[in-house]
This record gives C-alpha cells, sequence and structure tokens, in this order.
C-alpha cells in the first residue's frame, strides 16, 4: 500500500489504467520497503512457487479439496509476483526448472497427455506474460543490465588470472573488483562498488579456482542427494538457485546465504516420517483367536 501511495505521487497519470502501469517501480520499490535487494526478493518468491507446486503434485483434489485450492490459490498468486515482479535471471530459471521437473515426472509415469499439457501450458504461459508484461518485455528485448554485467565479469576474471590459485581473500574481494573497474574505467561500478554479480566469479576473485570447485561439487551433491532421494523440494531450490548464481553474487549476502543455509539444512537433515513398507504392516497382522 504504501509503495502504491508513492507510486501515485510519482506517476500519477498512469494509475487510471493497468496496462499502463509501471511494474518497473513496484519491482524495485516494494523489495526495497522491506530492505531486500530485489533478486533476493525474487527468489524466495520462487522458493515458495516450488513448495506449492509440490503440494499440488503431491495431494489429490478428490481427497483433499481445500488443500489443494489453498495451495493452488497461492501457486497463482506467487506465479503472478514472479512474473510481474521478479528479476529476469530468477523468472526464467524457476519456470525451466519447474517444466523440466514436470515434464521428468509425466514421462516417468507415461502419462504422455500430461506431458503434452506441461510443454503447451509452458510455452503459452511464457508468451502470454511476456507480450503482455510491459516492463518485462522491455527489460529482455532491450537487455537491461547486460552491458555492465558484461563490464563486471571481464574485471572479475581479470583477477582470478592474476591469482588463479589463491584468490586475493575474502576479505579483500569486494575492493579488489572496484579496483579492476577502475582500470576498465568503469565508472558506475567504481561508484556503487558493485561486486561481479556472479557467484562463481566472486568465489573465484576471493579463493582462487579451487573455491569455485569447491562450490560446483556442493551444489552437484546436493543436487545427487536429492535426486537419489526424490527430493523434488531440494532438487528444484538448489537448480534454481545454482542459475540464478550466474548473474547475481547471491551468497554475498546475508539474505541469499540464510535461504540456502536454512532450506538446503532443513530439506537434508530434517527427520522426516517414513511410511511403514506393507509387508511389515502384513507381518504385524495375527489372526485373531476365538
Amino acid at each position: 500500500m504504501l509503495t502504491a501511495l508513492e507510486y501515485l505521487k510519482v506517476i500519477p497519470p498512469h494509475a487510471h489504467s493497468l496496462a499502463t502501469l509501471d511494474w518497473t517501480f513496484f519491482s524495485y520499490h516494494i523489495p526495497q520497503s522491506i530492505r531486500f535487494h530485489a533478486p533476493y526478493f525474487s527468489l524466495y518468491i520462487g522458493t515458495c512457487l516450488i513448495i506449492h507446486s509440490y503440494f499440488l503434485y503431491t495431494l489429490r483434489y478428490s481427497e483433499h479439496r481445500k488443500t489443494f485450492l489453498f495451495h493452488l490459490f497461492f501457486w497463482l498468486f506467487f506465479f503472478s509476483f514472479l512474473a510481474l515482479l521478479s528479476s529476469r535471471t530468477a523468472l526464467v530459471a524457476t519456470v525451466v526448472v519447474l517444466a523440466v521437473a514436470a515434464v521428468y515426472l509425466a514421462l516417468k509415469a507415461r502419462k504422455y497427455l500430461l506431458l503434452a499439457a506441461v510443454v503447451v501450458f509452458t510455452a503459452g504461459t511464457s508468451l502470454l506474460i511476456f507480450e503482455k508484461v510491459t516492463y518485462l518485455k522491455t527489460k529482455f528485448s532491450q537487455n537491461a543490465g547486460v552491458t555492465e554485467r558484461k563490464m563486471m565479469w571481464l574485471s572479475a576474471l581479470d583477477i582470478i588470472k592474476e591469482r588463479p590459485i589463491t584468490g586475493v581473500s575474502p576479505g579483500g574481494s569486494r575492493d579488489a573488483v572496484v579496483e579492476s573497474y577502475r582500470k576498465h574505467n568503469f565508472k558506475e561500478g567504481v561508484e556503487a562498488r558493485f561486486d561481479a554479480h556472479n557467484q562463481f566469479l566472486m568465489y573465484g576473485v576471493s579463493l582462487g579456482l579451487p573455491g569455485v570447485l569447491v562450490f560446483l561439487l556442493l551444489l552437484l551433491f546436493l543436487l545427487k542427494a536429492a535426486y537419489q532421494r526424490q527430493d523434488f523440494i531440494l532438487f528444484a531450490f538448489v537448480a534454481v538457485f545454482g542459475i540464478c548464481c550466474l548473474t547475481e553474487s547471491l551468497l554475498q549476502r546475508r539474505d541469499g546465504t540464510l535461504l540456502f543455509s536454512f532450506v538446503t539444512s532443513l530439506l537434508l537433515f530434517a527427520p522426516k516420517d517414513q511410511p511403514i513398507p506393507r509387508q511389515t504392516l502384513v507381518k504385524q497382522k495375527k489372526p485373531l483367536k476365538n
């Protein structure tokens, strides 16, 4: 509500029509109003979407109608939020990972009609969002932020080439990146003291190539563990998080570190109720004595 009132003060002529609303304003100021950087905010929303997707997959509508409709409502809510207000990487990563997971599950169950429905729904919805959400279409068509990120990545790569084994230490990574920006005459990066906007490169800057390798092995370990356990939420979350690390340094801030460590630890180590095998139940049944 506060963001909407602020919007009316800044751009009042657009308020009369949803079609002319500047969603970029909302996508930036809503996270800022709660002191959240937009890419992290998008990742949290995407995680909520993944969780509700899991429950929609596991619940049967005929047996749990109210619960199913509850999760469906919030799935649509978070999907709309993600489409209108998220960063591009978080949106694309979440949609692609959920679509791939749905295709895999449909193939595994040999439900080819469902498989076709997933493909059509994903393609149709993506095209509709791209055409109807003006700010999103503008961001994609104008490649907003691409030039800046290219400069950041080249600057970080220069540092990694100089110290490929040891890096510059975690405490000096930001200063080293900013100094590299200065050499490349990237004034915006120097003034704002941007990091490299790529978690893999930031580990390369601070810890060298061994740090990048360890981070990659961690992600692969989590993906393997999720696949072996058939843990949909863990697999989808790690996959989306890893993709988003390509365009954001998510573990350089508390918001990203907290989300990653909490979700992965919870899904890996929290005790889960295991169903009793059917054979055990049969053995426990004893004939009634007359």
